[in-house]
This record gives structure tokens, sequence and C-alpha cells, in this order.
């Protein structure tokens, strides 16, 4: 018959019918969200380490400060 592909009533799956189309589309779902969740875990880590990198500097400017005054207050 016309109009079954490789995994239709003559396919891997045998009789099975509307599971295997409903099963591909399971699987056309679930790679299309893993492909978008590695393209987006790519472009979003470099913001990511910018803001913890000034974040960080941060940190360590107010640590000094910090360190500075106390040093002020020990002399």
């Amino acid at each position: 018959m016309m109009g079954y592909g490789m995994y239709g009533d003559y396919g891997i799956f045998g009789g099975l019918g509307g599971f295997t189309m409903i099963f591909n589309l399971l699987i056309l779902i679930a790679l299309i969200w893993l492909v978008s969740s590695y393209f987006n875990n790519r472009s979003y880590s470099n913001s990511d380490n910018d803001t913890r990198l000034s974040r960080i500097e941060q940190q360590v400017e107010n640590n000094l400060e910090s360190l500075e005054k106390i040093l002020k207050k020990l002399e």
C-alpha cells in the first residue's frame, strides 16, 4: 500500500497502527527540544560567565574596602 512509511503497518513495529505515529511524533518533539536546549545553553553560557565575573569583581572590591576600614581601625 502506498502511504505507509518505514514505521507503518509493514515496518518495524508490525501492525501497531496509530501507536507508531504517536511514537514518531514524541521522538521528533524530543529531538527538537534537545537541539533547542543545546543552542540555548551555548548562547547563554557566555553571558552567564560575564555576569559572574562582574559579581566576583564587585565582591572583591567590597572586601578590599572593608579590609582597608578594618586596618585603619587597628592602627
